[in-house]
């Protein structure tokens, strides 16, 4: 994984040798070597990042990335929760909602700040959809047993109270640029998408990408998280 870029294409990468935990027990393994590249020219194709949505109390234990629920659902079998709810601004929620969904996961309701006519008809199939709305409150200390759902300000609608053992915080995703400003380029500001994006070439550096898209390939219709 490449990490950064310095001056005349110097590229600093890390390889894992040996993953986590595996033959950690003899104690001399090599798990782990940095890599210092000179390159002539890099190509970066550093994807998305899922951004978190903000609310009252989001670091409690059992709030995580929906993409990283997903992962260990797929990747590990593990289920985080079982009666989960997905806050969201974005249409990936919906993506991971029926991920987990049709492994067996319970998705109690998708709670999304958007108002209904951001939200595709076909994306809320067999799943329940709060539209215009945020979570207020989350019940639990050391696990979560619950949150409050409350309308959006300038919105109709009612609070209401969801039991549930984990939240997922689906706030869309947004281009990794971090090695184009590294490397001298330069970023704009997509605001109908709330989120940056590379502006032209940065030197010695060539991108790969569609600018404002998820890995869905997918176009995000999002609102601020």
């Amino acid at each position: 994984m490449a990490f950064g870029i310095y001056d005349q294409n110097l590229v600093c990468a890390c390889e894992t040798v040996v993953p986590d935990g595996r033959d950690a027990a003899s104690g001399s393994v090599l798990r782990e070597r940095l890599w210092k590249i000179r390159a002539r020219a890099v190509i970066a194709a550093t994807g998305a990042f899922e951004r978190p949505m903000v609310f009252p109390d989001n670091d409690r234990p059992g709030i995580m990335l929906a993409g990283a629920a997903e992962k260990y659902a797929h990747a590990f079998g593990v289920a985080c929760g079982q009666r989960v709810v997905i806050a969201a601004n974005s249409d990936s929620a919906y993506v991971v909602a029926k991920s987990l969904r049709d492994i067996g996961v319970s998705v109690m309701a998708v709670v999304d700040r958007r108002p209904p006519a951001m939200i595709q008809a076909d994306s809320c199939d067999g799943v329940r959809v709060i539209a215009g709305a945020v979570i207020g409150s989350v019940s639990g200390t050391r696990a979560v047993s619950g949150c409050s759902v409350v309308p959006v300000e300038g919105t109709v609608g009612k609070s209401e109270r969801l039991r549930c053992d984990l939240i997922l915080s689906a706030g869309g995703h947004a281009p990794a640029v971090h090695l184009h400003s590294q490397a001298g380029g330069k970023l704009r500001w997509l605001d109908e998408s709330a989120m940056f994006v590379p502006d032209g070439p940065a030197p010695g550096l060539w991108r790969i990408g569609v600018e404002g898209r998820t890995p869905y390939g997918t176009k995000e219709r999002a609102a601020p998280p």
